[in-house]
């Protein structure tokens, strides 16, 4: 399915979205706002290339996470990696193929010299440098994944770091601006190349911003497999007031680029008053491309406003067979929030989505998954848990398919979300009150000759600020340009 026909506005390159001025604003005004849904630094992509859309190509302006980071995160302070443990295959080895075992978890700080070697990746790979690693052909599977999370700058340093206030990282698009001010034009500028990205991403801003993507880039491969993910993620922000590091940098060239995982360079999520990190910046060229997968570079969100509960909805065993939650009209799914009982509970569950009347969709993580994601419910007791998404999920109904649970059972199911903001809903009032998800990085494809990048802001407008007579847009003081 196009990702047109599941409600995801695409702005390619070069034009804006087909958007009524449904609020009568003033020309000068629409014009502006159509066209400052498009910016999102993607000014170095050459203007001849072709552009059109990549199916599953998907470049968002909001990220949710698993969890308080990702699933699988290299993040300070993420869940289980404390104290990691390292194992790694001899990379000095002549015999291939080199396995990094689904068992094993490797970091490494200098490239290795693979040359010809084929390298196999069945479970964590941390890269934490920036030069290129050479190999003649990587596999990674549906449990490989391989990652520079959080590897980039530090908070306080890096080109595009996020403003004093808080606003989130810049990269490849333009970090999200907090609570209560504007970025000044000069405040958290975008920078680096969208065909060959070679630099890490930036922190946000503010008190304990979330560090930057580092740089995944896998040169002169004859086949790179896919069916895993390879992530240059930015990091979360770790207390109130910072912003979420913008996405890094992921290039891979491969004569052949096959599978069915997922790439993505995401910015992090901000905390509290701060904005979030942009994404970063994805690069694939290949001479035969026949990846299924998804490329994701999308902005970090906000701490707040877009977990508001949408749904509410009580599952028990004596209410027969009514599991499904619809809303009036659609809506981004970002979490799940579930709460037992001390004697009855749901321990896990999965779910189906659709948007009026489409077919359900299993909620997979990555397409390669070979069965529905598996969401965790509650044991004997009566506390929240909540599971975030990996990334928004445009749904309007939903269905509960549950797991393990005891004999008699009880769920309340809270769905948090939010509403797309819309060209409609911009009015001249908004200005300083909110805080903003990071903008979308860029996605560059190249293959068979064409060249390719896709601009998709989840339907979300930028916060600006108008002049007195609400006329004009001012760019300067909006952190636009």
């Amino acid at each position: 399915m196009d990702w047109r026909e599941r409600g995801f506005p695409v702005i390619e390159q070069g034009q804006g979205r087909d958007t009524s001025n449904a609020r009568g604003l003033p020309p000068r005004r629409y014009e502006d706002a159509r066209n400052m849904q498009k910016s999102n630094c993607t000014a170095l992509f050459r203007k001849d290339a072709s552009m059109s859309l990549m199916r599953k190509l998907i470049v968002v302006a909001s990220l949710v996470v698993l969890g308080v980071q990702s699933a699988l995160s290299t993040c300070p302070g993420a869940a289980g990696i404390s104290n990691p443990h390292l194992s790694c295959p001899d990379f000095s080895s002549t015999q291939t193929p080199i396995t990094v075992g689904a068992n094993q978890r490797c970091e490494l700080d200098i490239a290795p010299d693979l040359g010809s070697a084929t390298l196999i990746v069945e479970g964590e790979l941390i890269i934490r440098f920036e030069e290129d690693l050479v190999v003649d052909q990587l596999i990674v599977a549906s449990s490989g994944w391989i990652s520079a999370d959080g590897q980039g700058f530090t908070p306080g340093n890096g080109p595009g770091r996020g403003s004093i206030s808080g606003s989130g990282g810049s990269f490849g698009g333009r970090g999200g601006k907090p609570t209560g001010s504007f970025l000044g034009a000069t405040d958290a500028r975008c920078y680096g190349n969208s065909s060959s990205p070679t630099q890490r991403g930036s922190p946000g801003g503010g008190s304990n911003g979330g560090s930057g993507g580092g740089v995944v880039r896998i040169v002169q491969a004859t086949q790179a497999q896919i069916d895993g993910i390879v992530s240059a993620n930015g990091c979360p922000a770790t207390s109130p007031g910072g912003g979420g590091g913008s996405g890094g940098g992921v290039f891979i060239s491969a004569t052949r680029l096959e599978g069915t995982g997922r790439i993505e360079a995401n910015g992090g999520r901000s905390v509290g008053s701060g904005g979030g990190g942009s994404g970063g910046r994805v690069s694939v060229i290949s001479d035969v491309a026949t990846f299924q997968g998804e490329m994701v570079a999308a902005g970090g969100r906000p701490d707040h406003g877009t977990d508001d509960v949408i749904l509410t909805k009580t599952i028990q065993s004596t209410s027969t067979g009514v599991r499904t939650l619809s809303a009036g009209r659609p809506f981004y799914l970002t979490a799940i929030r579930t709460t037992g009982t001390s004697s009855q509970y749901v321990n896990d569950f999965t779910i189906r989505t659709r948007v009026g009347s489409d077919p359900w969709t299993s909620y997979k993580r990555v397409q390669s998954a070979s069965s529905a994601f598996v969401f965790q419910g509650n044991t004997a007791q009566t506390t929240s848990r909540t599971t975030y998404l990996d990334v928004p999920l445009l749904a309007q109904s939903l269905i509960f398919d549950l797991g393990s649970r005891t004999n008699h059972f009880y769920l309340r199911a809270e769905l948090l979300g939010y509403y797309p903001v819309t060209i409609e809903d911009i009015s001249c009032g908004q200005d300083t009150d909110t805080s903003e998800a990071g903008g979308p990085g860029t996605v560059y494809i190249q293959d068979t000759g064409n060249q390719r990048m896709v601009i998709d802001n989840l339907g979300q407008v930028p916060a600006f600020k108008y002049s007195a007579d609400c006329e004009n847009i001012l760019l300067s003081e909006s952190g636009k340009f």
